[in-house]
């Protein structure tokens, strides 16, 4: 009995293989309509790809090679599979197959739009719209191709048709603002995009489109809320954190610039655009050392980033670092040639580097660029008075270079007339007066300026030469007063030779100038240490050195005698002999600061104030100035010997 239950399963078994071996227990095959529709109807997305295989099954059958229905089918469950390229095989063969059936062709067009073919997009588009001049899906597409090709009329016209045939769809308006504003026609592209924002107030990329042509409409400040919603919308998509930072940008609001712009770069750090602008929101807020880093990080991503190198040229002037600055504009004109802007800022930061005439020569070029530009021509004026090139200036502005001569020369006639008579004139008063003091201050000046520009004007000599006339001339009045006038006056005993002269008090004083010469090492080697500063250049050096170039015994006569003295009996003769009537030994303090105000050197004031108070304490200690004038020339020979 036991084996018979065993036995009799197992004979079962075998019989049942061998049945469905034999078919007869087969699925029946599905007709071809019915592959179609479970192809067709597949729910689930995930089968897509046994739809497909279904597909491919019914088309392998050369009976159904001919069935339109089933090759529309298999392209778009390819479509959906984003297999365009035989996707757009199946269309086109349904195209072969049903020659007037539009739907192939906007079928196979979605296919070449996918494929970023946008001609052939645009061909197949156009086919279908002129079959079916009613579907608004159509001219939408057909739109979008034109677009792609930068066809933008074509496409503004297909959009308007979509519009007219579709008033109430807020993509239909979208597209249509979105191809106004590529046409530069940005108010009418707002119109549009407030109307799809009516349709429907959570799209985000219609509140995008508004910020860009609020942007080209310069209402920035009505830009940054149409951001703002799309942010709220959809999240920090990285165009629209660079696009509210430039809005900030353009609003002067930096710090909410910077944010923006800072986490932009933080997802796009390969972007030198992005670097760029917050660098320029760095610079916005003053801070120079981060805006000077962003922007090479911009110039090291894109070495071509011309605006990169001029905002780079323009933060390295406000840290003072002008021959780096002056580097950065000289690599704007290398990608830019025709950049009078970096021309014009080249030669300033040359010039303020001490410079001059390679200063002056950039500037020339910028006006060459730029005729109209008044601000360069008044600079170029100044390069020209400063370098001694006088009749350049006089070319540039003849009328009121002859009006500043007859300014001078009057005042220079006026002023001799003044001030050479009430010298002369014996006076009670035991102390020369502030104001007669401040007269010879401003009368030797004027005398300098004046021959020098003179020199200029009415001679061929170089430009040097005009310097050196107006530092030998302008002093010889004063010198003239001062050893004539002066010393007969109650306050002039100062003035006259010393009857002993103070030999120790010489010695004395060459010690202290030896100490000032050390101490002003120490403070150019130390200063930009502790400022980060970069090093300063005496901005009388370049005058001298022309000077020595052009008449080297002339240079020696005027700097190393002609001016020191002038320059004692103005400052420890007359300005001390005043001050020290009023306030006693703080003429000291007193005569060396004006002598250091009055060298025009702000970053050399602290040891020309040294300078100055060495003189003045000589001047106090022995009673004459010719003790301090002779330190002072021992100076000036001491400084244009080592020239």
């Amino acid at each position: 009995m036991a084996p018979r239950r065993i036995i009799l399963p197992i004979l079962f078994a075998v019989l049942l293989g061998a049945l469905f071996d034999a078919g007869l227990f087969a699925q029946p095959a599905l007709p071809s309509e019915s592959l179609i529709k479970l192809g067709r109807t597949n729910p689930r997305v995930e089968d897509i790809a046994g739809a497909e295989s279904d597909f491919h099954n019914f088309l392998s059958n050369a009976a159904n090679a001919t069935n339109a229905a089933g090759w529309r089918d298999l392209g778009m469950r390819l479509y959906r599979l984003q297999q365009y390229r035989p996707a757009l095989e199946c269309f086109q063969k349904e195209a072969r197959l049903q020659p007037h059936n539009a739907t192939a062709r906007l079928w196979a067009g979605s296919c070449h739009y996918a494929l970023r073919n946008f001609q052939a997009a645009a061909k197949c588009y156009g086919e279908f719209v002129a079959v079916s001049p009613n579907s608004a899906p159509g001219r939408e597409w057909l739109g979008k191709s034109l677009c792609e090709l930068k066809q933008y009329e074509k496409a503004l016209a297909a959009f308007e048709a979509e519009v007219a045939l579709t008033p109430d769809s807020a993509s239909a308006r979208y597209w249509l603002a979105r191809c106004l504003s590529r046409l530069a026609r940005y108010g009418e592209a707002e119109a549009q995009l407030r109307k799809s924002i009516g349709l429907d107030a959570n799209r985000a990329d219609a509140y995008d489109q508004l910020g860009y042509c609020l942007i080209h409409l310069g209402r920035f400040s009505d830009a940054i809320p149409a951001y703002n919603k799309a942010l709220s919308l959809s999240g920090e998509d990285v165009d629209r954190l660079f696009w509210m930072g430039y809005c900030h940008l353009k609003t002067k609001d930096y710090s909410l610039a910077r944010a923006s712009l800072q986490k932009y770069v933080l997802k796009i750090p390969k972007d030198a655009d992005g670097h760029y602008w917050l660098a320029s929101a760095f610079y916005g807020l003053k801070n120079y050392n981060d805006a000077r880093d962003s922007l090479r990080t911009a110039i090291l991503l894109d070495s071509n980033h011309v605006e990169a190198e001029k905002l780079l040229g323009d933060t390295l002037v406000a840290l003072k670092a002008y021959d780096q600055a002056a580097g950065a504009y000289a690599q704007a004109i290398r990608i830019n040639p025709a950049d009078s802007y970096a021309h014009l800022w080249r030669g300033r930061a040359l010039m303020m580097d001490v410079q001059l005439r390679e200063g002056v020569a950039e500037i020339e070029k910028a006006c060459q660029l730029d005729p109209r530009d008044n601000a360069a021509r008044r600079l170029l004026v100044s390069g020209y008075l400063v370098t001694s090139q006088y009749r350049k200036a006089w070319e540039l502005y003849p009328g009121p270079y002859a009006i500043g001569v007859a300014a001078l020369l009057l005042a220079f006639v006026g002023g001799s007339m003044v001030l050479l008579r009430k010298s002369f004139r014996p006076s009670p008063a035991t102390a020369p007066g502030l104001w007669f003091s401040l007269g010879w201050f401003l009368y030797f000046w004027d005398g300098q300026i004046m021959f020098i520009f003179l020199a200029g004007l009415f001679t061929s000599a170089f430009a040097s030469l005009n310097v050196v006339a107006g530092m030998t001339l302008g002093p010889l009045p004063l010198l003239a007063a001062a050893l004539t006038a002066f010393p007969k006056q109650p306050w002039g005993l100062p003035f006259r030779w010393p009857r002993v002269f103070p030999w120790k008090l010489l010695g004395a004083g060459c010690v202290g100038l030896i100490s000032v010469c050390i101490f002003d090492a120490s403070y150019v080697s130390v200063l930009p240490a502790l400022t980060h500063l970069p090093p300063g250049h005496p901005r009388n050096v370049p005058f001298i050195e022309q000077m020595l170039l052009a008449s080297p015994p002339l240079a020696v006569l005027s700097v190393v005698i002609l001016a020191p003295l002038a320059e004692e009996m103005l400052f420890r003769g007359l300005l001390f002999g005043a001050m020290e009537s009023r306030c006693g030994k703080w003429a000291i303090l007193g005569s060396a600061l004006a002598f250091a105000m009055a060298h025009f050197d702000p970053y050399y004031f602290v040891p020309l104030v040294a300078l100055g108070g060495l003189f003045g304490w000589v001047r106090w200690r022995s009673g004459t100035i010719w003790v301090s004038a002779l330190l002072h020339m021992l100076n000036n020979a001491f400084a244009i010997s080592s020239m």
